[in-house]
């Protein structure tokens, strides 16, 4: 109720309003026929970057590395209401913006050898980051 209050104060108030369209694109999705050509068990790294390119991300994993491929595509509504009040402002601002980035990850065995791929959310797909292990001297 607090909230419906400030922003009808603030309409009623000179305001400041502005508004925003942006549309986004952030690198490419590899075409079908790249992601169908590489086969868990038999496809190596070379054979992964060839078909996707350099990856966002690369990390260590238990046996091997997991390396991400990621793209976004998105536009975005935004609205922001300004309203002085004595020597502040108060400010409220509206946003459709879903800035998941989808992509591809890959798993490899200490062979660099694909065991895995999987496509979706790099958020949902991506392990847990693991600290390495290091040597404590005192």
């Amino acid at each position: 109720m607090r909230r419906v209050l400030l922003l009808g104060a603030a309409l009623a108030a000179p305001a400041c309003v502005r508004g925003s369209y942006t549309r986004i694109r952030t690198f490419q999705a590899p075409d079908d026929a790249a992601l169908a050509s590489l086969r868990p068990g038999a496809s190596e790294l070379g054979a992964c970057l060839a078909a996707l390119g350099a990856p966002l991300i690369v990390r260590e994993d238990d046996d091997g590395a997991v390396l991400a491929w990621g793209w976004e595509q998105y536009t975005n509504w935004a609205a922001t209401v300004s309203v002085p009040i004595d020597d502040q402002s108060l400010s409220f601002t509206y946003s459709d913006t879903d800035l998941r980035l989808h992509g591809v990850v890959g798993f490899f065995d200490d062979e660099w050898r694909l065991t895995q791929l999987r496509e979706g959310q790099l958020r949902e797909l991506l392990p847990e980051r693991r600290a390495r292990p290091q040597v404590v001297t005192e």
